[in-house]
């Protein structure tokens, strides 16, 4: 996605009709699980409805989101109310002003908040993506794998 979001023209985006339409036909041919993906699938208008669309499309069993993860707080039970089973998330760093330079953000991201959010919503297992990179977060793989070991969750780590 482009930093200026405004730059990509809508007629070059999927209508929610046009996926909806590509999910039935891939039904047609045996897949029956859905990844909602994207850098924040949350910032796409209507989400949660085309969500509740393809999950009443016949022969899909279920929908999961990769996400950055940095919208998705105090949205999980409406996630999954819509039809969402499960949730991936990217999480570079444990360290809060590292995530600002990485991810190039001012938002602030409460990892744990959204870990309990899924947990409390039975949104398991959660996995969650860290890009290594040498010398910016690779020395916090310990941090990681405790983080893993409080919550009983997966990380998987991903080379650059």
């Amino acid at each position: 996605m482009p930093e200026d979001e405004e730059k990509i023209n809508k007629k070059d985006r999927l209508t929610d009709d046009e996926i909806v339409d590509i999910v039935k036909e891939a039904t047609k041919i045996g897949i029956n699980k859905i990844r909602i993906t994207g850098g924040d699938p949350l910032v796409r208008k209507g989400i949660y409805g085309l969500i509740e669309r393809i999950s009443k499309v016949k022969g899909i069993k279920e929908i999961t989101l990769s996400t950055n993860g940095t919208l998705l707080i105090g949205k999980v039970k409406k996630l999954k109310e819509a039809g969402v089973a499960r949730v991936n998330f990217s999480l570079d760093t444990l360290d809060k002003e590292k995530f600002k330079v990485i991810t190039k953000s001012k938002m602030q991201f409460d990892y744990d908040v959204l870990i309990e959010e899924l947990i409390k919503e039975n949104m398991l297992p959660i996995k969650i993506n860290a890009v290594l990179l040498r010398g910016i977060n690779d020395m916090e793989m310990d941090q990681f794998i405790a983080l893993a070991d409080k919550y009983d969750i997966s990380i998987r780590f991903i080379e650059l």
